[in-house]
């Protein structure tokens, strides 16, 4: 293995495994640029964070492929946030049919059927579970909102 310094940056990635398993994680990064540099620098192990908190190492011959998430609010971890425009990572100024687009879209990506369809460890799908009551929940007022400012300018 080399040596390897971890970066500042806490960047969420979903790695492919070659029998077909996902598993999402993070790695420490000083640029989420340099991720496909970073990978292919670490000779014989990735080192990873997966969601437990706990530090975990990849086999690089067992990856098949991986991705950072593109969403960048995903990024920064602002799915926590009580903030619907933050969890949604939407502008205030969204039209209604941006934000129904961008809702479908997040829950393409994080709805716990997709854990099932990517054969991912249960554990995960309690997480995903959470995350998607979230963005429901954010969509849900905000939608409210937008509508109410709606019909108030239609007055």
């Amino acid at each position: 293995m080399t040596n390897f310094t971890l970066g500042k940056l806490k960047t969420p990635i979903e790695i492919q495994h070659v029998n077909g398993d996902v598993t999402f994680c993070f790695v420490f990064l000083d640029n989420p640029e340099n991720l496909y540099a970073y990978v292919t620098s670490i000779k014989d192990f990735l080192p990873v964070m997966i969601l437990s908190n706990d530090l975990m190492y990849i086999a690089k011959s067992d990856i098949k492929a991986f991705k950072m998430f593109s969403n960048e609010h995903s990024q920064k971890g602002y799915i926590w946030s009580f903030d619907p425009y933050i969890v949604m990572g939407v502008d205030p100024e969204i039209s209604l049919k941006n934000l129904h687009t961008h809702y479908i879209g997040l829950l393409k990506q994080v709805h716990p059927d997709i854990i099932d369809d990517k054969k991912i460890h249960h554990v995960f799908k309690d997480i995903a579970s959470d995350i998607t009551r979230r963005i429901i929940s954010a969509y849900e007022f905000i939608r409210a909102e937008k509508l109410s400012e709606e019909s108030n300018h239609d007055k």
